[in-house]
């Protein structure tokens, strides 16, 4: 119990009791759980800053890693964008761009997909409710990595996140206080 004695986040609170005591954990797809929420951008925007916070906060092995996978994916989409438009404006050949560009962009659609697949295969009864924004799976996992590096500049500039109308401070793995924002 005193691994989850003022922590925010009782998923890395139990990884790292179960570390301690010698295990490991082990995914299970059955394990997976539908959660349909109903928000706009903002509201995303303060789930996926509090997510990536909490990793920087209790995860840093993860988070830095992570944090340098997705600064790097955007910019070379940024630079090949550029360059493309360049080449076009000064009419040269611009395919060679357009296709390394465009190619970690291809197959983040085709990981959302497989992903799609997956999760409608371990979870039978969602299906029909997954299937209808199947879409979203596939078009919008091209611009997450975008919404990611906002939500690690953002954990790199604040340790407060607010969860259910309260305001917290991740001052450690151990220590998270209430605050006022």
């Amino acid at each position: 119990m005193e691994e989850w004695r003022n922590s925010a986040s009782d998923d890395y609170s139990m990884t790292r009791a179960l570390e301690n005591a010698g295990y490991s954990i082990v995914f299970i797809p059955e394990c997976l759980t539908p959660s349909y929420v109903e928000t706009g951008f903002a509201g995303l925007l303060e789930f996926t800053n509090r997510q990536i916070l909490i990793t920087r906060v209790y995860a840093e092995k993860i988070w830095m890693p992570a944090a340098a996978t997705h600064l790097l994916y955007c910019l070379t989409i940024l630079l090949g964008a550029a360059l493309i438009v360049g080449d076009l404006l000064a009419q040269r050949p611009a395919f060679h761009l357009v296709t390394l560009t465009f190619l970690p962009v291809l197959l983040s659609s085709i990981r959302g997909a497989i992903r799609l697949v997956g999760v409608t295969e371990a979870v039978p009864g969602g299906r029909s409710q997954i299937m209808s924004q199947a879409w979203i799976y596939i078009v919008l996992g091209v611009f997450i990595s975008f919404l990611y590096l906002v939500n690690f500049v953002n954990s790199l500039v604040t340790r407060k996140i607010r969860w259910r109308g309260i305001a917290y401070e991740l001052v450690s793995p151990n220590l998270t206080r209430i605050v006022r924002l």
